[in-house]
């Protein structure tokens, strides 16, 4: 079992703070007011990254609950997860495109598609990259 260190952010810089970590570091270790920002094994690699995580599916929450909902069986494959995606980065290029085109002929009604693609490619990236099992079988219609 690896010893985890708890990482604080003290002004500009980031400091190693106690040899433990606990759910609630700072008040176990007495730092109230310096922020945790990472936990990370004794070999020192930080684990900034499942905070930023948590962060994104927070945000992105009122999208996720709509297809993370629901207790049936579900039927996940990884390719459809890849497929999504990639078929989120389609749309986001074809919103673009759309916006382009719609500035260059100067037209309000060419930013109707670029909403329309933009939203589709966007819960398609959420949903691929966020999202659990469940909601990339139930975007999938996976029953």
């Amino acid at each position: 079992m690896t010893q985890k260190i708890a990482w604080i952010e003290h002004g500009n810089q980031r400091l190693p703070c106690c040899k433990y970590w606990t759910k609630h570091h700072s008040v176990a270790c007495g730092h109230r007011y310096l922020r945790v920002i990472a936990a990370s094994n004794s070999d020192g690699k930080l684990y900034e990254h499942r905070f930023m995580e948590k962060i994104v599916k927070r945000i992105f929450q009122p999208i996720l609950r709509i297809f993370e909902s629901g207790d049936g069986e579900y039927r996940y494959e990884a390719s459809h997860r890849k497929i999504l995606i990639a078929m989120g980065v389609l749309f986001l290029a074809l919103s673009t495109v759309s916006a382009v085109l719609a500035v260059i002929s100067s037209q309000l009604g060419g930013l109707i598609p670029f909403l329309v693609f933009f939203v589709i490619g966007l819960v398609c990236e959420v949903v691929g990259l966020l999202g659990s099992n469940r909601a990339v079988a139930k975007i999938w219609g996976s029953k």
